[in-house]
C-alpha cells in the first residue's frame, strides 16, 4: 500500500534533522516535501523518485504508514541512556567484578606451576646446575600459568 507523507517541521523535526537525501535524485529531503518510506529498508524517497522506479524497492511495493523515529543510544562509564521521542531513559550498568571461580582457578594454576617448577629445580640441583634454578623457576611458573589460563579462557 502506498502511504505518502508531507514533511512538516512540527511533526517530523526528528526526521528532518537527520538530513537524509533521496537515493535516486540525491536531493536533500526538506520541509513540505512529499515522501514515501520503503517498508523493508526504511529508505526515504521523494514521491517523484518513487514513481520513477516503478513504486518498488527491495523487491516489494509497500511503504510505511508512519515516518519512523530515530532512537539514540548514549553509553557512558556506568550508564546507558536511550533517547527516544526526546525523552531520556537511563539504565545503570551492573558493575562486574572477578568471579570467585576465576580467583580459585588462578590460585590453582599458580599452585600447579610451582609444584612442577620445584620438581625441575630438584632435578637441576642433582645435575649440578643449581645456579640456574631461580630464573628457570620463574620462567616455568609463568609459562605453565599462562598456558593453563589460556586453556581456561577458551
Amino acid at each position: 500500500m502506498l502511504y505518502i507523507h508531507t514533511l512538516q517541521k512540527k511533526l517530523h523535526d526528528n526526521f528532518i534533522e537527520q538530513k537524509r537525501n533521496d537515493p535516486i535524485s540525491g536531493d536533500k529531503l526538506q520541509e513540505n516535501d512529499q515522501i514515501v518510506i520503503c517498508a523493508t529498508c526504511k529508505s526515504a524517497f521523494l514521491i517523484d523518485s518513487w514513481l520513477y522506479i516503478g513504486q518498488q524497492h527491495c523487491g516489494q511495493s509497500n511503504t510505511l504508514k508512519e515516518i519512523p523515529f530515530q532512537k539514540s543510544l548514549v553509553i557512558s562509564n556506568n550508564q546507558v541512556k536511550l533517547i527516544q521521542n526526546k525523552k531520556q531513559i537511563t539504565y545503570k550498568k551492573e558493575k562486574k567484578g572477578v568471579s570467585p571461580r576465576k580467583i580459585m582457578f588462578g590460585l590453582f594454576s599458580i599452585l600447579i606451576s610451582t609444584v612442577v617448577s620445584c620438581f625441575v629445580i630438584v632435578y637441576l640441583n642433582n645435575i649440578a646446575l643449581g645456579f640456574l634454578s631461580i630464573p628457570i623457576l620463574f620462567c616455568l611458573m609463568m609459562w605453565i600459568g599462562t598456558g593453563i589460563a589460556r586453556e581456561y579462557d577458551r
